[in-house]
């Protein structure tokens, strides 16, 4: 059912919006949609649902990128580095050191950033659905809501 709703919503935005958007779409939000229901269906505990489906979050980033860069025939990922790393070369002759850090310094550094941002906006995204369709309570579809989260939501049922 999920793979079907995945499909129809890709095909979809296929024929409206074009190549581009429904190959973002499909790699960003309907694989990382997937991998959250495949794992709320198993009941899988939150400490390992939010740290997978973040780093099938970020593979989607990059394949989205890869594939804006075929369809587009510029290499989007090494402009926007080339970009950032004259920024970086910038600030650091502004602040007065020798030169800006190593280019494999500064990919790592937007992966970092890039994991970390998918880690706090799947986290929010558990709250949120704890909290709006789960009601925040152990045991709800979404797996166990870790009791942190439901004290916090202010959705924990006193004894």
């Amino acid at each position: 059912m999920l793979i079907l709703a995945q499909v129809t919503t890709t095909l979809l935005l296929l024929l409206l919006g074009g190549p581009l958007r429904a190959s973002s779409y499909a790699f960003l939000h309907g694989s990382v949609g997937i991998t959250i229901g495949l794992l709320w269906s198993s009941k899988v505990a939150w400490l390992f649902t939010i740290p997978a489906s973040a780093l099938v979050r970020t593979a989607g980033i990059f394949v989205s990128l890869l594939t804006s860069s075929l369809l587009l025939r510029e290499n989007v990922l090494a402009m926007i580095l080339a970009q950032v790393t004259a920024m970086v070369d910038q600030l650091a002759a502004a602040v007065g050191l020798g030169s800006a850090p190593d280019i494999a310094l500064i990919r790592g550094f937007a992966v970092g950033i890039i994991l970390l941002n998918s880690l706090c906006y799947l986290a929010l995204l558990h709250v949120l659905y704890a909290l709006l369709l789960g009601r925040g309570r152990g045991g709800t579809i979404f797996g166990d809501t870790p009791v942190a989260i439901t004290r916090m939501l202010g959705t924990l049922e006193p004894r």
